[in-house]
């Protein structure tokens, strides 16, 4: 019975009360804080999806429309994080079971995400991963492992594409204004970037650079395939 209730208290408040749209998205972190989360001044939109109160949210941390945490184990988000709209963090999975149900044991490992990480639209992160501070990952992507800091990581699974600008003397691109580091940044196709491209997005979070790798990737592995038929193609 009180298994029954602590899922209806889940659904009725926590996932249509709180998470309507009616709430302001600037209001809604005070709501979360008060049913017992461990949220800190941030945004969280609406129809944001939580299987319980074991979430933690830094300060000045974004969370788009209807991003879905599961929370069988505890998730922890650092601050001035991106996390776009219709993420999924999975904490749970199941060993193998026999043929009569393949979904075995239920096993459940935690997720940690660092401070400053931006996490693209449809987004998948994976029971025990720990994605390091400063990192992007690409829409899209499917997270299986732990992502090193300040690393770009795309594709399913995703895997490290290039090493991110970071430290104190790294370049900091301001819209509107052009720089020689800007303009020399290379993209993520592994060609050079103008400074129009290297403008931070004015968009929703995961509205710009991931979207773009996903569309890379799979340019690429066209090109390939293309590449492939015609150099195996018998000239008579």
């Amino acid at each position: 019975m009180r298994k029954l209730w602590a899922g209806v208290g889940r659904d009725l408040v926590l996932n249509t009360v709180i998470a309507s749209p009616i709430v302001p998205t600037g209001l809604r972190w005070v709501l979360l804080r008060a049913v017992g989360m461990r949220v800190e001044r941030s945004g969280v939109a609406s129809r944001v999806w939580f299987g319980s109160r074991r979430m933690a949210v830094g300060r000045g941390t974004y969370i788009g429309h209807g991003a879905m945490f599961d929370t069988f184990a505890p998730i922890s988000i650092g601050r001035d994080c991106a996390i776009a709209m219709q993420t999924t963090f999975v904490t749970s999975t199941h060993r193998i079971g026999g043929p009569h149900k393949r979904a075995g044991v239920l096993e459940t490992r935690p997720i940690v995400v660092g401070d400053g990480v931006w996490i693209g639209a449809r987004a998948t992160v994976l029971p025990g991963v720990t994605i390091g501070d400063g990192a992007v990952v690409a829409a899209g992507a499917v997270v299986t492992r732990d992502c090193d800091p300040h690393t770009l990581y795309a594709g399913v699974p995703a895997r490290a594409i290039r090493t991110l600008p970071h430290g104190a003397g790294a370049p900091v691109v301001v819209p509107g204004e052009a720089s020689d580091a800007a303009a020399g940044a290379v993209g993520p196709t592994g060609t050079a970037d103008t400074a129009e491209d290297a403008r931070p997005p004015r968009r929703s979070p995961g509205s710009a650079l991931p979207h773009q790798l996903a569309r890379d990737d799979h340019a690429v592995r066209v090109a390939h395939a293309f590449r492939e038929a015609h150099t195996h193609r018998d000239p008579h």
